[in-house]
């Protein structure tokens, strides 16, 4: 009885590395907590400067291999930071300014250019008893200077999204909120 082929020994190898494996760079990306906690007054893509949010600053963490596109300028290949604001209450995504974008986890994506920024935002349900949140992330410039693409950027919010539910589930006071320390996405 014959267990295991050269061959299949081979096949197996090579999954392993990496090499047959589609979009296997992207599980590598991760976006790293910098800067959060803070409260601060005004949600770019809103009008009103006196909503009061949490603020919270990733760096994105590309694959060594994954290369910026040639005519993203020294400034871009710098700025690999998504910023995030959070809000307990549902702001509304409507006029000219904001446009559809696609849906994550059952959430519509909101997306609008400002300045040089992409601002992609969403509102949400907490949960039982959690209320409803609306969170806006701001990417720099063109989301390739930043090392990422659409789908990319929709898994960042993905993975984000569920991370911050569960642990939105695990707090016994608004005081205790947090940003997720860590997305891999």
């Amino acid at each position: 009885m014959r267990m295991f082929s050269p061959w299949g020994c081979i096949f197996c190898l090579y999954l392993l590395t990496g090499f047959a494996v589609p979009g296997l760079e992207a599980q590598n990306r991760r976006a790293v907590l910098d800067r959060s906690d803070e409260r601060v007054k005004g949600i770019p893509g809103f009008e009103n400067p006196a909503l009061a949010a949490l603020y919270g600053e990733y760096r994105l963490e590309i694959p060594a291999g994954q290369v910026l596109p040639e005519d993203a300028g020294e400034g871009e290949a710098g700025d690999r930071r998504c910023r995030v604001w959070l809000i307990g209450e549902t702001l509304p995504f409507s006029g000219d300014s904001w446009q559809p974008r696609t849906r994550v986890s059952g959430i519509a994506l909101w997306q609008r250019q400002e300045g040089e920024a992409l601002l992609i935002g969403f509102s949400f349900d907490g949960g039982t008893g959690l209320g409803s949140w609306t969170a806006v992330f701001r990417f720099p410039r063109r989301l390739a200077a930043a090392g990422l693409d659409d789908p990319g950027a929709d898994a960042l919010i993905d993975r984000w999204l569920n991370r911050f539910r569960y642990f939105l589930s695990l707090i016994k006071s608004p005081a205790d909120l947090s940003f997720p320390a860590v997305v891999a996405f």
